[in-house]
């Protein structure tokens, strides 16, 4: 079994599948890589809409996509989250419908600026104030940031890391997931991929990377840790 935890494959929400089109497609990509489940995770940016309108939204492009003639039992699942922007006073919003379906964590991306210390606050409300895992949206992105400041944001209690397929081809990237390796760190994957083109799904890459011995330790823990956040069930409403 293997899950897609981030890409943006629900049709016009966001800048990912402009169409039903490309969603079936990017499914049927993502069907041959194995793929047998996927958390859609259009963008919700605070400073643009609020919670209920994005919701609304949200589900208009899921029943679009799952009530298409081309969607196919065979295909992989389709459930439903968000990729959260970072910004000031995101906490204090109800983040329970932004968190992955089902489960008691939710997809945070980080602001791309220069570190501040209300952003690890956010977080920090976020993961004590709903009770849920934060897990970092594509961390190899901020690499640019100040070692110590990412260090300290995966020093909190409870945080996860999402990285992307297409990241482990990249020297520095490799980097960062070594050492997340070294702390034992949850670190989840997903394509974050936007069409079938430029962005496309592309486990391909993750798997001509681990099937290399010296990244082949890889493989284990990243199944494990998948196994680890699927049992996160919320205990929420």
């Amino acid at each position: 079994m293997r899950v897609d935890f981030h890409l943006h494959i629900l049709p016009d929400i966001d800048d990912g599948a402009a169409d039903v089109e490309t969603s079936i497609r990017m499914l049927e990509a993502l069907k041959q890589q194995e793929v047998t489940s996927i958390f859609a995770t259009p963008h919700f940016l605070l400073h643009k809409t609020n919670i209920a309108e994005f919701i609304a939204a949200r589900k208009k492009a899921y029943q679009e996509l799952i009530h298409d003639p081309q969607f196919g039992e065979d295909l992989p699942r389709v459930y439903t989250a968000a990729e959260v922007a970072i910004e000031p006073e995101i906490s204090r919003q109800n983040c329970f419908p932004l968190c992955y379906e089902n489960l008691s964590a939710i997809l945070l991306e980080l602001p791309r600026i220069e570190y501040k210390h209300w952003m690890y606050q956010e977080i920090e409300n976020i993961r004590y104030g709903f009770g849920v895992i934060p897990v970092l949206a594509h961390l190899e992105r901020f690499l640019w940031y100040d070692p110590k400041d990412l260090r300290s944001l995966l020093q909190l209690n409870g945080i996860a890391v999402q990285i992307n397929a297409g990241a482990f081809e990249r020297h520095a990237a490799r980097q960062l997931i070594q050492e997340l390796y070294e702390r034992n760190m949850r670190v989840i994957v997903g394509t974050d991929s936007h069409n079938c083109d430029s962005r496309r799904p592309d486990f391909d890459i993750l798997d001509s990377v681990v099937g290399k011995h010296r990244f082949r330790k890889w493989m284990p823990w990243l199944k494990e840790n998948q196994e680890w956040f699927l049992s996160q069930e919320r205990n929420h409403v």
